[in-house]
């Protein structure tokens, strides 16, 4: 949900025009931006260790909320490892990484959580409730099915951020 918040409020990419990319672009397997979300959406679940990032380079749910997923469901180096992340933490402090993910995380509770009882959650909070579900995910070439336990006690809720954003106009 993050991430679909973050694509229509290009929140990261208004964050990515602020750095230049000086590296040789023929050498290149991902962007600024690429590496820029997976590390601020790795801190937003709670990584906020470059070490986890060899295990969560192979992790569906990550991979598709990056929209990195093809139709194949091969996920090998689709998403980066802990060395070319940490070369950018040396562009990038990890201060700004960490500040990117509080402004995420706050407009995902304004736009998202306002009028709800969990509009005045903390962050922990709103990453175990509505970022870190046990989720059966299945992916087939037509589509992505991520399916929830009919057992989940948030259902109801978990409807209302994903609603919202939906309903969001795409920005420019």
């Amino acid at each position: 949900m993050i991430a679909e918040l973050d694509k229509k409020r290009k929140i990261t990419d208004k964050f990515v025009k602020g750095f230049g990319d000086n590296r040789h672009q023929s050498y290149l397997d991902y962007s600024i931006h690429q590496l820029l979300a997976q590390r601020v959406d790795s801190i937003i679940l709670g990584y906020e260790d470059i070490n986890d990032h060899d295990d969560l380079r192979y992790d569906y749910a990550l991979t598709i909320a990056l929209q990195k997923l093809d139709n194949t469901g091969d996920i090998e180096n689709v998403l980066a490892g802990k060395s070319t992340l940490n070369r950018l933490e040396y562009i990038l402090l990890r201060l700004w990484l960490s500040s990117m993910a509080y402004v995420l995380m706050e407009s995902f509770r304004q736009n998202c959580l306002n009028k709800t009882s969990f509009s005045q959650a903390t962050v922990g909070t709103i990453r175990l409730i509505f970022l870190k579900l046990g989720a059966r995910i299945i992916v087939s070439c037509r589509r992505i099915l991520i399916a929830i336990s009919s057992s989940c006690p948030y259902q109801d809720i978990l409807c209302i951020p994903y609603s919202r954003i939906q309903a969001f106009p795409d920005t420019e």
